[in-house]
C-alpha cells in the first residue's frame, strides 16, 4: 500500500472525515411528503426562506464538508489531522445540536419538518471526531504476525 494511502487508511480521524462528507448527503430533515440533505439546507440559506438566524446556522453547516476536506487533505500531508478532525467535529456537533434543539418540538403529524437519521450520524460522527481529535478514542494498533521482525514498520 502506498505510504500516502496507508496514512488515511491509519487514522480514525480521516475514516470518520470519509464518513461525515457521506452523511452531509443523507437526509438531514423530513416531513411526510419532502427531505432536505445537509447540502439542500446550506442553499436554503441563500434565499430569502430562511430567518437570519437560521441563515447563519444554514451557512456554518457549509463548512463540515470543506472541514472534513481538510481534515483528509491534513492526513495526505502528515500535518494538523487532530486540529481539522477536531474542528470538524466540533462545528458538527454544535450544529446538529442546534438543529436538534430547534426541531425537537416539531410535530410529524402536522407536517412540520423534523430530524431525519442524516442528522443523527451527523450528531454521532461529530462527537466520535471530536473523541479521536482529542485522543480519547483511537484504532487499535497492529498486531505483529507471527515471523514478523519487531520494529520493523510494513506500512
Amino acid at each position: 500500500m502506498p505510504a500516502a494511502a496507508s496514512r488515511l487508511v491509519n487514522r480514525l480521524e480521516t475514516l470518520l472525515a470519509v464518513a461525515m462528507l457521506v452523511a452531509f448527503f443523507l437526509p438531514w430533515m423530513q416531513s411526510r411528503t419532502t427531505s432536505l440533505s445537509g447540502l439542500e439546507l446550506v442553499s436554503l440559506a441563500r434565499g430569502r426562506q430562511a430567518e437570519q438566524a437560521e441563515a447563519i446556522l444554514l451557512v456554518a453547516f457549509a463548512a463540515i464538508p470543506v472541514l472534513a476536506l481538510l481534515t483528509l487533505g491534513a492526513a495526505l500531508l502528515g500535518h494538523g489531522v487532530r486540529l481539522f478532525g477536531g474542528l470538524c467535529g466540533l462545528l458538527a456537533l454544535l450544529g446538529a445540536g442546534l438543529l436538534w434543539l430547534a426541531r425537537r418540538d416539531a410535530d410529524p403529524a402536522s407536517g412540520a419538518m423534523v430530524l431525519a437519521y442524516g442528522a443523527y450520524a451527523t450528531l454521532l460522527l461529530g462527537l466520535l471526531l471530536l473523541l479521536a481529535a482529542l485522543g480519547v478514542i483511537r484504532l487499535p494498533e497492529r498486531r505483529l504476525g507471527p515471523g514478523a521482525q519487531r520494529g520493523v514498520d510494513r506500512r
